[in-house]
């Protein structure tokens, strides 16, 4: 199969599992989907079909993460661990690829948040801290500030009134987008939740 034909069916798999999730609500034809276009994309030598992979590992990963609380989706154990194994590969395609600071610090946030996901404090803290490095390197103050509220999520709630309202005062674009993000994780996984 040419290069050409690789990335147009990672692409169309790619979508069919957007429309898994998104309209019909059925994460187990998402995963499947999913699963089928990283079958096609994995092992290619092209960078666009690389590419394309790398995005199906981003959605994929996201779509399995129960820190949405996304009505409709039901996370199970094994979208938990498809879903870190993307998170991880991931991160491996932002490093080979050289992706640039930004999205090196969702990536770093996305493994971050399933060790937040499966009770790793330690572990999502240290993520949290590299995705903010990677966000200030980017010059994004908004998106650093919401590896904080990660990190707060992970080690001490408490601080994290003082996170989203610095956010929505500070980042007029995404600040309150990013800081009800962090109030329904919080939810999620607090204790009480």
């Amino acid at each position: 199969m040419t290069d050409e034909a690789v990335l147009a069916e990672v692409r169309e798999l790619h979508s069919r599992a957007r429309q898994y999730y998104w309209e019909e609500k059925n994460l187990a034809m998402c995963r499947s989907m999913s699963e089928a276009a990283l079958a096609v994309g994995i092992g290619s030598e092209s960078l666009e079909v690389l590419s394309a992979t790398k995005a199906v590992c981003y959605d994929l990963a996201s779509f399995c993460w129960p820190g949405w609380n996304e009505p409709g989706i039901v996370i199970t154990e094994v979208d938990l661990a498809t879903g870190e194994r993307a998170a991880e590969d991931n991160l491996r395609f932002a490093i080979e690829l050289e992706r640039p600071d930004e999205r090196l610090a969702y990536a770093h946030w996305l493994v971050g948040a399933y060790h937040l996901a499966r009770g790793r404090a330690e572990a999502a803290q240290a993520s949290f801290r590299t995705a903010h490095r990677f966000a200030e390197s980017a010059e994004q103050p908004g998106l650093a500030l919401l590896m904080d509220g990660y990190g707060a999520i992970a080690s001490d709630p408490n601080d994290l009134p003082a996170i989203t309202a610095r956010l929505r005062s500070e980042d007029p674009q995404n600040g309150a987008f990013y800081a009800d993000q962090l109030d329904t994780a919080l939810r999620v996984f607090s204790p009480e939740g």
